[in-house]
């Protein structure tokens, strides 16, 4: 039987930064962004209890909700209204990420994971 892996709180706080810097850079190299939710994933039980867990959460929805907006701006496209609402789309990602390192640098957890905006 494998012994579970237990990670010091600075190795999983440099991970959740690099989940950030990820959204971030997959502005220009898109599949980034799948690469952060995966780690997202993978450390989040690592965490449970502490100020980290909802900068994970944060990361989980910020991926998943992008993904919603990304897809009706898609759609929205159709009418050409979509384009202008990308450029919402990709503020509102780059606040959420800044927000979320910002945070993470004086080690405090985020006040409202579940926010659909900022």
């Amino acid at each position: 039987m494998m012994e579970p892996t237990i990670y010091k709180m600075n190795d999983t706080k440099k991970w959740a930064m690099i989940g950030y810097w990820l959204y971030i850079a997959s502005f220009l190299i898109t599949f980034l962004s799948i690469v952060a939710i995966v780690i997202a994933y993978v450390f989040r039980d690592d965490v449970r209890g502490t100020y980290l867990e909802s900068h994970f959460n944060y990361q989980i929805r910020t991926f998943w909700i992008g993904l919603l907006y990304a897809v009706i701006c898609t759609v929205l496209c159709l009418v050409m209204i979509g384009y202008i609402l990308f450029i919402g789309w990709a503020i509102w990602l780059l606040v959420r990420s800044i927000k979320g390192l910002r945070l993470l640098n004086r080690d405090q957890a985020i006040i409202n994971e579940k926010t659909w905006l900022f």
